[in-house]
């Protein structure tokens, strides 16, 4: 009699269950979307805050702090990443933040310009064109791949609790009932 009412009762529970209401455990390390965002986001911006003062000092030296921002601006949209574990992101995402800080230097510091032009915006000579193109070139590449590790962080997330999720779902079997444990690690 016992064994017909622990059918019947998980019968039931079964034939009322709906698709989004299957049991679920949600694994101890989920990761959250939000903190995926907000702290690349955060040390970003607090790097192009950081980097204010000293690009308004005309010809002095960054000082700490800016090499401190400008190392922010350069691992901050990769935290993401980091975050959900997903490595292949954060190197795909500091290798063209490297490459476009290299357009950006041979840009605006390097051999690129003839003698008696300066290494500048304001500069009138024509040869020095492919110099800008290339420096600003750089600069559209490395804020394009900051933007875009940013907004993708929260994919990584999704993918990491997806492939660390566990489940428990009730089990009948002819020699009783009990519960199923699932998961993917």
């Amino acid at each position: 009699m016992r064994a017909v009412l622990i059918v019947l009762t998980l019968a039931t529970r079964i034939a009322t269950a709906r698709p989004g209401n299957q049991p679920s455990v949600p694994a101890t390390d989920e990761k959250s979307s939000l903190l995926a965002v907000t702290l690349p986001l955060g040390v970003t911006l607090a790097s192009v805050i950081a980097l204010v003062p000293p690009l308004l000092d005309e010809g002095g030296d960054p000082g700490e702090l800016g090499y401190f921002a400008l190392g922010g601006l350069f691992i901050g949209p990769s935290l993401g990443h980091a975050y959900a574990d997903d490595w292949a992101w954060v190197g795909i995402g500091l290798g063209v933040r490297a490459a476009a800080f290299g357009m950006i230097m041979s840009g605006t510091h390097g051999e690129y310009y003839p003698e008696g032009c300066e290494p500048d915006f304001d500069s009138p000579c024509d040869q020095a064109s492919g110099s800008r193109m290339l420096a600003t070139g750089g600069l559209l590449l490395f804020v394009a791949s900051t933007l875009v590790d940013i907004a993708h962080a929260p994919s990584s997330v999704r993918k990491y609790n997806r492939e660390h999720r566990l489940s428990i779902a009730p089990t009948v079997t002819a020699s009783g009932a009990g519960a199923m444990l699932g998961g993917s690690f």
